[in-house]
């Protein structure tokens, strides 16, 4: 078999494995998916729309968007290489050997590995932990030390607000707790 139709069948495999079509060949997603998922999280914790989102993650117990979306690529490319399926499999093998970076997969694979300082020898040998814990254990080593001190003192202050933690004596108002978290929200950390 010739290399494009591995190419061609690598490309209709992951357009109906990771999203819909829309238009001409385009995977409907990208750069809205990223902006509303940010926005629903920001509506869902209810904190202010210009609050950081390296704070997000901390707060919903989440992974950034991007380590998501670098999680579940990779763990469809592992299915596919592991895939019961001598077509799939020879796809995936065809894309991670020789088209690499030609290949949706390949490139894919090849960033992920390179992101998360893995190889490839791994990959085909399925010695790659790709469990959640894992993810967000890279994720929770990337963040700075202030990061994560002012995202605990939102939390905090969000669970105050929420009513789930309670401070005696207290002689904060609702509006003086709202601008308290719209501070902490934006401070730069």
């Amino acid at each position: 078999m010739n290399a494009n139709f591995f190419l061609t069948v690598n490309v209709f495999l992951t357009r109906v494995m990771t999203g819909k079509r829309k238009g001409k060949g385009r995977v409907e997603g990208g750069e809205n998916m990223v902006r509303e998922k940010v926005a629903k999280e920001r509506r869902v914790i209810n904190v202010p729309y210009d609050c950081h989102s390296c704070f997000l993650p901390l707060l919903s117990d989440t992974l950034p968007i991007f380590d998501e979306l670098c999680k579940r690529s990779f763990r469809f490319i592992l299915s596919c290489v592991f895939r019961g399926s001598p077509l799939v499999r020879a796809v995936a093998h065809h894309a991670l050997k020789i088209a690499r970076y030609n290949s949706v997969i390949g490139s894919n694979a090849l960033f992920c590995c390179a992101r998360y300082g893995w190889t490839a020898a791994d990959l085909l040998a399925g010695k790659i932990d790709v469990s959640n814990s894992y993810f967000q254990k890279i994720c929770d080593n990337s963040l700075s030390r202030s990061e994560i001190c002012v995202a605990r003192s939102l939390f905090e202050v969000l669970c105050v607000r929420e009513g789930e933690l309670y401070l005696p004596d207290s002689f904060l108002q609702l509006s003086e707790i709202n601008e308290i978290i719209s501070a902490l929200c934006t401070v730069v950390p």
